[in-house]
């Protein structure tokens, strides 16, 4: 499927896209991606109990409930339920809340909270949905927006764009298509919907705009979706024209057009490289810097008050993105390099507990803590495959030094381990005060690729408070 060389517009990006989304049988979705699919499903449920306490989703809830339209699909953990496209933005802003949901490397973002959310928001509405229906979906709305992350990034990233909502809108409204069981040229006019509704800059990191962004997606995807099957029309080359979203958004020659349909059928994101699903919950750009320190710590039995410097090399797109150094409250400090660092070597770990609030203690320690660009990740060029972070601990006259690359980071790809995930979902039960039982939801959710109707919110219960 590789239609050669040429300007983006030779090149029929949107309606190749969409005869994949529409056209390709269940029976060709890999296995594996199929099963990842699962884990990191699961794993947005986690996510999402976790993040239903979160300030973010309490503003959300108070500014949209009052004005929703009563309506079939459920609101997390809240016993409410409102029309689909509000209650797909509400959940999938719970499952980003702590910035702890699963990441496409592709996208360089986070797609599947948002595509699970409007898938189970149409589901709620009725929309005929055996588990194993969503799941073909869920991966196939995956792969359309890690199709297009190949084309754009990392120029689309580096201009400063927020890939989670640019492209995880795309991931969404390909997945509800799909799902709504829409033709091809249906499918088209949804994608031109989302070229419509396409936003997000990263200005939104440490406030609650970063939430906001998936749950958009989530929402701009079943809107879409919805529009297209009612017969409303759009530019059937949103992507791709002189004016569509790759030129206007990434800028005439800085994306390959050729590259997002080239794989399409053959190449699959879940299964090569992976999704990556988190294992500390702040932003992914730091969690290399976290696994390299912590094992340092750990190997050589390094306490606080052993460690008197530690330095951290990281690519040039990093500070711009973590730019938090002295945090004033536990989301803002997700995003700040020191902070976290701080932690993993007060606490030995990094985990919820670390952000429930700002501690004076790693606020103080943190001031150990330097950041520097690696002299040999300075542009878009490593930003993928060759990113790492190293870590220099200096404890007594010891120089310790560690290197981990973004790609082998625990939780990512070949490093992921199923039995932590489950784990995760427990902890992200507990943290939330969710009253759904963990252990039934994970079997639940590892059993959704069949013909019974598809659950998601119901495995939550209510909420201790």
């Amino acid at each position: 499927m590789s239609p050669g060389p040429g300007p983006a517009d030779a090149v029929p990006v949107t309606r190749l896209l969409a005869e994949f989304v529409a056209g390709t049988p269940a029976s060709a979705v890999p296995a594996e991606a199929r099963t990842r699919a699962l884990v990191t499903m699961a794993d947005t449920l986690g996510t999402t109990a976790a993040g239903l306490r979160e300030p973010a989703l309490a503003v959300l809830a108070a500014g949209l409930l009052p004005m929703a339209a009563d309506g079939p699909s459920r609101v997390a953990g809240s016993g409410r339920r409102a029309d689909p496209p509000t209650a797909a933005l509400l959940n999938a802003a719970a499952a980003h809340a702590l910035d702890y949901d699963a990441i496409s490397f592709a996208v360089s973002g986070f797609v599947g909270s948002a595509e699970v959310s409007a898938l189970a928001a149409l589901a709620d509405a009725g929309v005929p949905a055996a588990g194993r229906d969503v799941v073909t979906a869920y991966c196939l709305g995956w792969e359309a927006a890690a199709a297009i992350g190949r084309g754009v990034n990392p120029g689309h990233y580096a201009k400063g764009w927020h890939p989670t909502a640019t492209l995880g809108r795309f991931a969404a409204t390909a997945a509800c298509c799909r799902l709504l069981g829409l033709s091809a040229e249906r499918t088209a006019t949804a994608l031109s919907v989302a070229v419509a509704e396409a936003s997000g800059v990263k200005t939104m990191i440490g406030n609650m705009l970063n939430p906001y962004h998936v749950g958009t997606a989530a929402r701009n995807g079943v809107v879409a979706a919805r529009l297209a099957e009612a017969g409303f029309d759009g530019n059937l080359a949103a992507l791709e024209a002189d004016q569509g979203f790759l030129n206007l958004f990434n800028g005439p020659g800085a994306f390959d057009a050729v590259r997002i349909v080239e794989g399409l059928g053959h190449r699959w994101d879940l299964v090569e490289p992976g999704p990556v699903v988190k294992v500390y919950p702040c932003c992914g750009l730091v969690h290399s810097a976290l696994d390299a320190l912590l094992d340092l710590c750990r190997e050589h039995r390094l306490g606080p008050d052993d460690v008197r410097a530690v330095t951290v090399r990281v690519h040039a797109f990093v500070p711009r993105v973590m730019h938090v150094d002295v945090p004033e409250t536990g989301y803002a400090a997700k995003f700040s390099v020191p902070y976290c660092c701080a932690a993993a070597v007060v606490d030995g770990r990094c985990d919820l507990a670390t952000f429930d609030a700002v501690r004076e203690d790693v606020v103080d320690w943190s001031s150990r803590v330097s950041v520097e660009v690696h002299p040999d990740l300075l542009d878009g060029s490593t930003f993928f495959a060759e990113e790492l972070s190293e870590v220099e601990v200096v404890a007594g006259t010891d120089r310790l030094t560690r290197r981990v690359r973004r790609m082998e980071n625990r939780g990512t790809g070949a490093n992921l381990v199923v039995g932590d995930v489950r784990t995760k979902l427990a902890d992200c039960f507990r943290h939330g005060g969710v009253s759904g039982d963990p252990g039934a939801a994970w079997d639940a959710m590892m059993a959704a690729d069949g013909s019974a109707p598809f659950e998601m919110w119901s495995h939550l219960g209510g909420t201790d408070g």
